[in-house]
């Protein structure tokens, strides 16, 4: 056996690693919630102690309920909340628990009522934890004050501190018990004997949680012998297709496998069976290949549950589209065993920061169904040549770059050149969306671009390339590139930017390749922005790219034919398959 599963969970409860130390730590488990959810990145600088504090914070009012998960309570992390806070300097000698101090921290009107400057200001402070912060937030008594200071005796005689406080604080232990008599002083402390730990450790009803509790998938079998491919298996988007070309090629190559569909929501519409009939409720096999981005790979794990991680050979199958792996998402790697990139581009930023071995793994690319609508089915002149884009709105407009497109159209060929035109394929565009409104506005300018926003089938998106004369793409990054391998599959030119995923099949002998430079990515134009740069194609060498692709119809004929064969012979699914066979066979794992 040359594999180890996936079993460990202790880590989550480490403190992660900030360049700025603060009061409080942020476990690995907080610090992977954070990634997942962009409100909380823009709402919370984690290198910041008040920030991070405030995030901390933010766990304790929100996010138990909306993610159903108490990190403050958990069995690894609760000996560190309920011990001392020794990090403030402040408070090193009065007996306040970090979860405490917290909460104390986050509300200047307690602050103010109750200084904790000495111990008897932290003992009125337990009078409001009991009222705010076992009642409302939903915290045991216990872990108001450091263990130590409730086991010290207090003023009623034989009694600690802890045992004192209760027996006030409950009307009804006052009546049954009379502490100041040997019989029932004796009869309180056998009841505590029994009872207390449970009581001071009580939580209230729970209030309703803010989202339904997500779907975990089962733990299922675990036999060798195939793998199980966890995704969008019924999604129509690019991450979706990657999970259909995954079991085409175990197909071709013979090899037993399970798709499971991943229980993540998803914007894009599911209704893409060609996989369906290999769905299975449960994973089957001792190795997973989760074709989902990374992110959602850590929401699975975090919302929706570790189960079919564990005992397993991890591999993640990552889509990612800039050149330098986020830093945020780093821990994400303690997920898996090994990470199988589909370009060159993408596993380079991978490996430059992961701890687990990285594999350039190329994905599947068939055209296998491709009916001939015809362009009057599109609303497309009949006598031109035309262009096609599509995007994705949800992929980000800055990196899609459509604007862009339209500008080298319109530089590439004069108003009075009516031998041409532009088809824009958008789906998830919102109506009201002010980048949408300025593209419809620019792209309404020029009557020879027609734009289209809908949800189209894969035959549809098929039939759309075949009845072009050529596909472009003017992106600042992809990870891999699929529609313009498809596009080449089908015979035709493409125009593309000389950088990222697709320069592995799309190059100078296969392609319209456009030069450019690489600039900044500014902020918030991209998920995890900071210190990346991307490509900023030139808009002249784009126009100089597609008049060629239409005034120079051999080249273009030539370049296509090269295109064509390339893609049959590196991402035909036998090939493909059987990359992903040697790999598992080496492992032993089938």
């Amino acid at each position: 056996m040359n594999f180890s599963v996936f079993n460990d969970l202790s880590w989550l409860e480490a403190p992660h690693s900030f360049a700025r130390s603060g009061d409080l730590v942020v476990s690995e488990r907080l610090y992977l919630f954070w990634t997942l959810n962009s409100w909380l990145q823009r709402s919370f600088d984690l290198e910041e102690p008040a920030q991070r504090n405030g995030y901390l914070l933010w766990w304790l009012k929100s996010g138990r309920r909306e993610f159903h998960c108490d990190p403050f309570l958990a069995p690894d992390a609760y000996e560190y909340w309920r011990g001392q806070v020794n990090e403030v300097e402040s408070l090193q000698d009065l007996p306040v628990t970090r979860l405490a101090y917290l909460l104390w921290w986050g509300r200047e009107d307690v602050q103010r009522s109750y200084p904790l400057s000495t111990p008897e200001c932290c003992e009125r402070f337990v009078d409001w934890y009991m009222d705010w912060g076992v009642k409302t937030a939903r915290l045991p008594l216990r872990m108001a004050l450091a263990p130590n200071y409730w086991e010290e005796p207090s003023s009623a005689p034989g009694l600690t501190r802890l045992q004192l406080l209760l027996w006030e604080k409950y009307d009804d232990l006052r009546q049954r018990f009379d502490i100041n008599t040997p019989e029932g002083h004796d009869s309180y402390l056998a009841w505590f004997a029994e009872n207390g730990d449970a009581v001071v450790d009580a939580l209230p009803e729970q209030r309703p949680a803010i989202s339904p509790k997500p779907r975990t998938i089962p733990a299922g079998e675990f036999e060798r012998g195939g793998l199980n491919v966890v995704g969008f298996v019924r999604g129509e988007l690019g991450v979706g297709e990657d999970v259909r070309m995954a079991a085409a090629s175990l197909r071709a190559a013979g090899m037993d496998f399970a798709l499971v569909d991943a229980p993540i929501h998803s914007a894009s519409r599911s209704e893409d069976d060609r996989a369906a009939e290999h769905l299975a409720q449960a994973p089957r096999y001792l190795a997973n290949l989760f074709y989902l981005p990374c992110v959602e790979t850590t929401r699975l794990f975090m919302v929706h549950g570790p189960e079919c991680f564990l005992g397993r050979y991890n591999i993640a199958g990552w889509q990612w589209e800039l050149p330098r792996w986020p830093r945020p998402l780093e821990p994400a790697f303690k997920l898996v065993q090994e990470v199988w990139s589909s370009s060159n581009f993408t596993a380079h930023a991978a490996a430059e920061v992961s701890p687990v071995p990285v594999r350039v793994m190329p994905m599947a690319v068939t055209v296998d169904e491709t009916p001939d609508y015809g362009r009057d089915y599109y609303g497309l002149p009949q006598n031109r040549f035309c262009f096609a884009f599509v995007f994705d709105s949800l992929s980000k407009y800055a990196r899609k770059n459509p604007f862009g497109l339209l500008d080298a159209f319109k530089l590439a060929f004069e108003r009075t050149r009516d031998d041409v035109a532009l088809v824009v394929k958008a789906m998830n565009a919102n109506g009201d969306d002010p980048v949408w409104k300025a593209f419809m506005a620019q792209a309404e300018l020029d009557q020879r671009i027609k734009v289209i926003n809908a949800v189209y089938s894969r035959a549809e998106i098929l039939g759309l390339f075949n009845c072009c004369d050529a596909v472009v793409s003017l992106h600042r990054s992809e990870g891999f590139g699929r529609t313009l391998a498809e596009a080449m599959l089908l015979g035709k030119p493409v125009v593309a930017s000389n950088y990222s995923g697709n320069v592995d099949f799309t190059t100078p002998e296969t392609a319209f390749m456009v030069e450019g430079r690489t600039v900044p990515v500014e902020p918030w134009e991209y998920h995890f922005w900071q210190d990346q740069v991307w490509f900023d194609p030139d808009m002249g060498h784009a126009a100089e790219q597609m008049r060629a692709c239409v005034d120079q119809p051999a080249l273009a004929a030539r370049l296509a034919e090269a295109g064509k064969r390339t893609i049959q012979d590196m991402y035909n699914p036998l090939t493909v398959g059987r990359n992903y066979q040697r790999r598992l066979a080496e492992l032993g794992l089938i």
